[in-house]
């Protein structure tokens, strides 16, 4: 159930990114520890969050001399199966949260660009108002130093951030300082937000920016994560067929393609 304007201190908010990171980023920063095991994939992270009886990991403590309750949960990015289903899954942790922190490895180009052409615009649909969102890229994981193979420069990601409105961050996963300076920067991106809704709606604070009827925006999810589902058949056939020139091929994934961006 979403929640648009939750009691003053609590803050729900989703930390997306490949598993590798999503997982030890979180636990770093509600638990000021490493993770005993690190969650590599949606699946995985979803089973072990369905024994314990719980989407959020909660850490409380205080920002500026006002209380914070930090409600946090993960979407791990870098599988085909996550890519397929996208649109649903960032759709449901939407749904839930006000704010996103989007990570990226500084050695993986493609959770980069997952970022801009995936993630985002998915967010930004989903969303009937502009989201507080702050980047992230990784340079390292505890002690595995991630600088020698870099694939992303450091203005490549300050500049997607500048063009996406939000607060930019380069830094190692590698103790709580690190992850509770991007998720403070977080909590006064989200105190801002609701200011500035407040202000805009005086009569009325509690109330809530309206929404698509939950019905169409169910259905539109659905569809997305069907075209999507079929632009990455096609482009698979592509990618392994003898005929990577195929009329037929190139012209379905295009009309595919098309459709998706139809209906986002």
């Amino acid at each position: 159930m979403s929640i648009c304007v939750p009691h003053m201190k609590n803050f729900n908010v989703a930390a997306i990114g490949p598993g590798g990171l999503a997982c030890p980023f979180v636990h770093l920063f509600t638990h000021e520890e490493f993770p005993p095991c690190v969650h590599t994939s949606q699946e995985e992270y979803e089973e072990c969050k369905a024994a314990e009886g719980t989407d959020f990991q909660t850490r409380e403590y205080k920002l500026d001399d006002r209380a914070v309750a930090m409600h946090v949960c993960q979407g791990h990015t870098g599988s085909y199966e996550f890519l397929v289903e996208c649109p649903s899954k960032i759709h449901a942790l939407a749904e839930q949260s006000e704010a996103f922190v989007l990570l990226y490895s500084i050695a993986s180009r493609r959770s980069f660009q997952e970022i801009a052409n995936y993630l985002h615009p998915v967010i930004r649909n989903v969303k009937t108002a502009p989201v507080p969102i702050v980047i992230v890229g990784v340079t390292a994981v505890g002690e595995i130093e991630l600088e020698d193979a870099r694939e992303v420069d450091l203005n490549e990601g300050a500049k997607l951030a500048e063009d996406l409105g939000c607060p930019f961050f380069e830094i190692p996963i590698g103790g709580p300082n690190d992850t509770t300076i991007v998720f403070s920067t977080l909590v006064r991106e989200i105190r801002a937000a609701r200011t500035q809704h407040a202000a805009q709606s005086p009569g009325n604070l509690r109330s809530c920016p309206r929404r698509r009827p939950r019905f169409f925006a169910n259905l539109r999810s659905r569809l997305r994560g069907h075209v999507m589902s079929i632009v990455f058949y096609y482009c698979d056939v592509w990618r392994t067929s003898p005929r990577r020139h195929s009329y037929t091929i190139d012209r379905v994934c295009r009309v595919t393609l098309l459709l998706y961006h139809m209906i986002c």
